[in-house]
């Protein structure tokens, strides 16, 4: 009896120990779901902000690629646009024998307008001028001297027409001439001067350059 009584005092603190663990499994269950959802919601969450970068960068790059179209179909059609539009040059000559440009520049086989002006003030007898252009590999030294005895068509001589490309007339004080040619196919510098007695050697020459 005496061995028994112990057993039995001690069955309701054994049971409500028992209870209690349950309890605290249950418990720790519980407080163990929000935390496996918790690290759910972070690897949807990493899951679908991977997803919007990779969207985002695949967007960026098919912008980008639209972009390069269009800047080298933009490109192509500037060069078009400058190939095909004229060159309009515009030349001064004075009465201190010198032209107000020296050089120009125009596009292989490009269409060219050469405006030319005379500003001086003294006659045309004493000081035209004109602007020749002259073919690549053309003897100006030759021309020069052929040029001094063709007073009759304007200093043009008719024996080295096949080495001119374009020419204005002759013009005195305050006239204006305007041509219109197509530029050498070929590039490369060529020699532009006023075939005038002297103005050739006075420094009224300039180079016409082909690119």
């Amino acid at each position: 009896m005496r061995s028994a009584m112990p057993q039995k005092c001690l069955s309701p603190v054994i049971n409500a120990t028992a209870s209690r663990v349950k309890r605290a499994e249950s418990l720790t269950q519980v407080i163990a779901r929000p935390a496996n959802l918790c690290d759910s919601a972070r690897s949807t969450m990493k899951l679908n902000t991977l997803t919007v970068s990779l969207v985002a960068g695949v967007l960026l790059l098919a912008g980008c690629g639209k972009k390069e179209e269009s800047a080298s179909a933009g490109s192509g059609a500037a060069n078009s646009a400058n190939a095909s539009a004229v060159a309009t040059l515009e030349f001064t000559a004075n009465d201190s024998m010198k032209f107000n440009l020296n050089r120009a520049e125009v596009k292989a086989g490009q269409e060219v307008k050469v405006i030319l002006t005379n500003i001086g003030s003294m006659p045309k007898a004493a000081m035209g001028h004109n602007w020749v252009l002259l073919k690549k590999g053309a003897d100006i030294q030759a021309f020069d001297k052929a040029a001094i005895g063709a007073a009759a068509t304007d200093y043009v001589p008719a024996s080295m027409q096949d080495q001119i490309i374009a020419h204005t007339k002759l013009l005195g004080p305050k006239q204006t001439d305007e041509i219109t040619f197509k530029a050498p196919t070929e590039p490369g510098e060529y020699v532009f001067l006023c075939s005038f007695p002297a103005h050739y050697q006075a420094g009224m020459k300039g180079v016409f350059v082909v690119q």
